[in-house]
């Protein structure tokens, strides 16, 4: 489609107050639109500084290029302010901060060594219920064998008594002393399987919370080594703004002087 190209303008003696008129009312709507569409204050638009009734343009193309220019130039980034001057804003802010992390890094490690006693403590009822439980077994097992050997003995004894004729005197003695052999093996093995058992739960137990106590350590080990290294970078970064606010006020001192 055909542009058809704006007419140009003649201004004579006769129209020149016609022209004045119509300049200035198109002037003014501009600049209303510009003010009120702008975040930049009372500065003047840069296209408020060019003649807008140029030659051999129209209205609608004035209007458009407008509108270009007003997208590119009324919002511009704001400077960045320099490290100095964010430091020396953000120091009362920091200033707390940094306290804040010194006690949440104090509370981090007397948690921390508290469960590291505790840790040990654990360990060490562990290593004791373990060697407990091992000297125990070995007794356990050796009375288990001692009653085993009665039992068979008393058991053979008692085979050849029923088959033997019952008068011989010395199948009497021979049964009456594995029947006393077995008894106190079968005794000593009894209470020897009930130390036994309670050592071997106290062993269990003691295992499980001494592994609890481990993993517990282990996931206050982290927390601690975190907040330990945040409070070195937070105590990096208010060092490096106290110095910035001394070396400022250093130089002022000094400009003074």
């Amino acid at each position: 489609m055909l542009r058809r190209k704006a007419p140009e303008h003649t201004v004579t003696s006769d129209n020149q107050g016609m022209w004045e008129t119509l300049r200035a009312e198109r002037y003014c709507s501009f600049y209303t639109f510009v003010k009120r569409g702008s975040s930049m204050g009372k500065e003047q638009h840069p296209y408020m500084q060019r003649n807008i009734f140029q030659s051999n343009r129209s209205e609608t193309t004035a209007k458009t290029d407008f509108r270009h220019q007003l997208s590119r130039n009324l919002v511009k980034p704001a400077s960045s302010p320099s490290p100095q001057k964010v430091r020396k804003q953000a120091t009362p802010r920091l200033s707390k901060f940094y306290q804040k992390m010194q006690s949440s890094l104090e509370k981090a490690e007397e948690t921390f060594l508290a469960l590291e006693h505790t840790l040990l403590e654990d360990r060490q009822a562990f290593l004791e219920a373990e060697n407990t439980y091992r000297d125990i077994l070995q007794v356990y097992r050796e009375a288990k064998n001692i009653y085993e050997q009665a039992s068979d003995a008393y058991i053979q004894i008692l085979i050849s008594h029923t088959e033997a004729p019952s008068s011989l005197q010395h199948s009497d003695i021979a049964r009456g002393e594995a029947q006393i052999a077995y008894q106190k093996a079968k005794e000593v093995y009894t209470r020897l399987n009930e130390t036994y058992q309670q050592a071997w739960m106290s062993y269990i137990e003691t295992r499980e919370r001494y592994k609890q106590s481990m993993e517990a350590y282990d996931e206050i080990e982290i927390s601690y080594l975190e907040t330990q290294q945040t409070s070195l970078l937070v105590k990096q970064d208010y060092v490096e703004t106290l110095e910035d606010t001394f070396l400022s006020k250093s130089s002022s001192n000094t400009i003074s002087n």
